[in-house]
């Protein structure tokens, strides 16, 4: 309509692709976390990746790796006294300042600090402007961060110094919707921060106050109304780098009433579908898998975690081993060195942002 917002019509969408990891990113690494008895991963965890750590951390523990996967110590554990956590919804890192930041669900009215020099809490930042379900530092150090419940908070994203000073936000507008996506997205891309709220498919870049629409994504029906078992789409981001857009279209419904008002769920007869849009050539196309162009193999399933500025995905020992039995893998000297107890295999790749 003249506005210079990009329409991604995922509708009309027939050709699959390949994507290259090393499309994605620029620098890749292979990180081994070290294994230790008292640094164990269980089954469910999440990552941090910057330059200089590792950060990983699930239902039980909190740990700090070095970049390389060197272990450094234990942050923090599962539990209800002083210097544990409950449930972390949201967590980055600092590098330069040497400062974890996290909310913890069962601290809903501040946000988490802790000294990765010495691993000790720090006064934590006070909570006012929205207990945060997504978090991430740009520029000098300014802390975004999505307000898990709209509904109890005055912007739908705000800003912060790394000491806890309020910056501005956006305000919520009182005519959307109440409900709120889980997947909202924030990100960094060319340079500047990008966001996609709970309730619109739009992509906006933004300041600490202002936002400027750039893509806008059409999926089908987007669900605006609370009617148990009524289907839709909705779009979750996933990354954004300086040439590609990678997003998936999910298909979902709307729970009976007995659930809970406006809770949606997935539809259990449609798997969610992933795209790339490439901005260079102006093409959007279906993702049929990803080719980790070091490794020479192609995965179908893969679950990517994201920080600021890296992309992971993550092995178990036992399947990384599997994959790289064969005499022609490019890792295969590493077969015997890996036992299948070990921590996790990390790729980290530097996003072209």
């Amino acid at each position: 309509n003249g506005s210079g917002v990009k329409r991604l019509d995922t509708r009309a969408v027939e050709k699959d692709t390949v994507l290259k990891w090393s499309q994605l990113v620029g620098e890749s690494r292979l990180v081994r976390l070290e294994t230790k008895e008292e640094a164990l991963l269980n089954d469910y965890f999440r990552v941090w990746a910057g330059e200089k750590y590792i950060i990983t951390y699930g239902n039980e523990e909190m740990y700090q790796f070095a970049a390389d996967g060197t272990y450094i110590r234990k942050l923090a554990s599962y539990g209800r006294a002083p210097g544990e956590y409950q449930n972390i919804i949201a967590l980055t890192v600092d590098e330069p300042g040497e400062r974890l930041y996290f909310s913890d669900y069962g601290r809903q009215n501040s946000i988490q600090v802790i000294n990765l020099k010495n691993g000790e809490y720090e006064n934590s930042l006070p909570g006012i402007y929205g207990f945060p379900k997504k978090m991430i530092l740009a520029g000098d150090s300014v802390l975004y961060c999505i307000p898990l419940l709209l509904k109890d908070a005055a912007y739908e994203i705000y800003a912060l110094t790394s000491s806890g000073q309020f910056l501005g936000g956006i305000k919520k507008e009182t005519c959307r919707e109440e409900r709120q996506k889980n997947h909202s997205y924030l990100g960094i891309a060319g340079g500047f921060v990008h966001y996609m709220s709970g309730i619109t498919d739009t992509l906006y870049r933004i300041t600490a106050d202002t936002r400027k629409p750039e893509y806008y994504f059409h999926a089908g029906y987007y669900l605006k109304e609370f009617k148990p078992d009524e289907k839709g789409e909705e779009i979750e981001m996933i990354v954004e780098t300086s040439r590609f857009i990678l997003f998936d279209r999910l298909f979902i419904r709307m729970a009976d009433s007995r659930f809970g008002k406006n809770i949606i769920t997935y539809d259990e007869n449609r798997d969610p579908e992933t795209y790339v849009f490439d901005k260079l050539n102006d093409g959007l196309f279906k993702v049929k898998s990803i080719y980790f162009d070091d490794l020479d193999f192609e995965l179908e399933d893969y679950l990517f975690e994201v920080s600021e500025h890296y992309l992971c995905q993550s092995f178990s020992a036992m399947e990384f081993r599997e994959r790289i039995k064969s005499a022609n893998s490019p890792y295969h000297d590493w077969y015997n060195a890996i036992a299948d107890d070990d921590n996790p295999v990390l790729v980290l790749g530097k996003v072209r942002n």
